[in-house]
């Protein structure tokens, strides 16, 4: 049976925004104009009537915690044994810069972006971006249920392998320490036994005199990738 949204799109030429929306969500948007704004990066930016800029970034402010929020609770459900170093780096490979602006191209997102045409090979994120300004959109027009559906059954049932990505191998420690040679920092591990829990570390990274957060692990190798890896989330570096 189709629902509101579908009846008043039921004519849509094929080659419409709505269309394409509809073939890449799965269902009809009823607000096309948040739809239209997740497409529309800061470089062509206009004001509203009361001079805000119309981009797509706060749109990507709230997709980028919606989908926190739908994969957490997704991989927790998933992997009911795994610790919360496991998860919390797994979801990780799922969000990280490169894999999501290569979902969003095989997603066809990079036909329907915005941009100054000069600045396309410049904005390095444009595409992963728009993918979370889109999950922004469908959140505010259809509520938190279609964004979770929409997550779940198009982008991981459709372009993203969990298991296969499960098995990849990362290496986060590694990865901080090819950042600090090329950018001329100082890097430190803190790794001591856990006081409060036996057979494990607590490991703390500091980097240019900053101390981050602690990490645990079962070892002392693993209690500094789980580190490293709140380092490399908090700089915003992907690996």
């Amino acid at each position: 049976m189709l629902d509101f949204a579908s009846i008043k799109y039921f004519f849509i030429k094929k080659d419409s925004l709505a269309y394409r929306i509809k073939s890449i969500i799965g269902f009809y948007p009823k607000n096309i104009s948040l739809y239209k704004q997740s497409f529309i990066h800061k470089s062509i930016a206009e004001k509203d009537t009361q001079g805000f800029s119309v981009d797509n970034e706060r749109l990507e402010y709230l997709g980028d915690s919606v989908i926190d929020v739908v994969l957490a609770d997704y991989l927790f459900k998933k992997f009911p044994y795994e610790n919360e170093g496991f998860l919390t780096q797994l979801r990780s490979k799922v969000v990280n810069r490169k894999q999501l602006s290569e979902l969003a191209c095989n997603m066809g997102l990079d036909k329907l972006i915005q941009i100054h045409g000069k600045r396309r090979s410049v904005y390095s994120n444009i595409y992963g971006n728009a993918f979370e300004a889109l999950v922004g959109a469908i959140y505010l027009d259809r509520g938190f249920s279609k964004a979770k559906k929409f997550i779940i059954k198009e982008v991981l049932g459709n372009y993203i392998d969990i298991c296969q990505l499960k098995n990849t191998e990362t290496n986060p420690k590694s990865k901080l320490l090819e950042w600090v040679q090329k950018n001329s920092g100082t890097i430190h591990y803190h790794t001591i036994a856990n006081p409060e829990k036996e057979s494990s570390f607590l490991s703390r990274v500091i980097l240019n005199d900053k101390e981050y957060e602690k990490a645990i692990g079962h070892t002392k190798k693993e209690a500094e990738q789980n580190a490293s890896f709140i380092v490399l989330k908090e700089l915003a570096i992907s690996f």
